[in-house]
């Protein structure tokens, strides 16, 4: 879908770039096509709109419903922008951000450090406290198929910092030490 990747670049662009962006007329325009979403487009537009200052209830009551259904197909980095998204719109759906945690620890095993930073900032934002998520998400980290020093160097240290903030916020810093590097 055109308008999602419009959504997605116009929040790339920075603020001064936008100009007068017609952000309503596209969140009209993605309101009417949500269903047809993929996982990615969805991700891509709930990432977008916090950058652009979206805040058509509408459009985001429609995005959490879909996100909702579609979050089993949801790779571990769209999970972690659609978290995040939400999060950063101050959005909480209790079935939207149950789902996000079952098929994050479905997938934790693949889940890189940037994807269990968005995720567990996401939670830590909006004050939700999961101990299986966390764990999951912790323990891949740090498991046998975790990120290597390498893999940490890559990721850069916004990710680290968001990553120790969200451990911090949820109050669980005994999980800290299974985060060691290899």
């Amino acid at each position: 879908q055109g308008v999602a990747t419009v959504l997605w670049a116009l929040a790339k662009l920075p603020r001064a770039a936008r100009g007068e962006a017609p952000v309503e007329e596209l969140s009209q325009a993605a309101l009417e096509v949500a269903d047809e979403f993929t996982p990615q487009e969805l991700a891509n537009v709930v990432w977008a709109l916090p950058q652009l200052s979206a805040k058509d209830q509408h459009l985001v009551q429609k995005l959490a419903l879909v996100a909702r259904h579609k979050v089993q197909r949801f790779t571990p980095q769209g999970l972690g922008m659609i978290a995040l998204g939400f999060s950063s719109l101050g959005i909480y759906s209790e079935t939207l951000f149950s789902a996000i945690s079952q098929a994050a620890q479905a997938q934790a095993r693949d889940c890189n450090a940037q994807d269990a930073a968005q995720i567990l900032t996401a939670f830590a934002k909006l004050k939700i406290q999961d101990d299986a998520l966390l764990e999951a998400l912790c323990g891949s980290l740090g498991g046998g198929a975790g990120p290597t020093t390498t893999d940490w160097e890559q990721q850069g240290g916004e990710c680290v910092t968001s990553l120790l903030w969200a451990l911090g916020t949820m109050r669980s810093t005994e999980q800290a030490p299974s985060l060691r590097m290899r």
